[in-house]
């Protein structure tokens, strides 16, 4: 694929094509780095595999991103940024991705969780959607039963959640009857849900 930065600048050329609102780019993006999650090792030569591990790492929230329309196309520019610096790092700390402004940027736009989760109440039927928290953090999500808001609550917090800006209430269960089960009936990016809701943590 020639070097490694030709490697690179094509992703990139691919990324800023996308930007200019080229509609075939997407299918040609994903085509392209197709090989980084499947089931093999990818195994490109002129990149190392930490190099490797950071695209892939970056490439999932582009998939995140591009997984809706019209999609997060205000998260795309962090993503180009964070590319052009693995370009010239072939030792990565892959933590260090992770302390970087740009990654900061993007967990403002996707929320600090993993998945969105839509569930049915196993008791009333309702559906609502609930929030897929990575391990590492040491907090847990509670949704406005109105707006659908999220509120992040440290689980060291001994206070109560405020009220909802919209005058809801922030729940960990079925907004309508508030039982606490529901089975999973669908999944989708956080890039999309909060694309149409706000979140915040709590301060202690």
């Amino acid at each position: 694929m020639g070097d490694k930065v030709d490697y690179l600048n094509q992703l990139i050329f691919m990324l800023q094509e996308q930007l200019q609102g080229n509609k075939e780019s997407v299918a040609a993006i994903s085509k392209f780095i197709k090989p980084l999650f499947a089931e093999k090792v990818f195994r490109e030569p002129t990149l190392t595999s930490e190099q490797v591990s950071a695209i892939e790492i970056i490439m999932r929230e582009w998939r995140g991103m591009t997984s809706f329309e019209p999609g997060c196309l205000e998260g795309i520019p962090k993503l180009l940024s964070l590319l052009k610096w693995v370009q010239y790092q072939q030792r990565i700390d892959l933590l260090a991705i992770y302390k970087r402004d740009e990654w900061k940027a993007i967990v403002q736009l996707r929320g600090p969780v993993e998945s969105v989760l839509k569930k049915r109440c196993t008791k009333c039927n309702t559906h609502y959607f609930s929030m897929g928290v990575s391990g590492f953090l040491d907090i847990f999500s509670l949704i406005c039963s109105e707006c659908g808001n999220v509120y992040f609550k440290s689980v060291y917090s001994e206070s109560e959640p405020p009220s909802c800006e919209c005058g809801g209430t922030y729940k960990n269960a079925c907004p309508k009857c508030g039982e606490l089960k529901g089975s999973i009936i669908a999944e989708i990016s956080p890039y999309q849900y909060f694309k149409d809701h706000q979140y915040i943590r709590s301060e202690d």
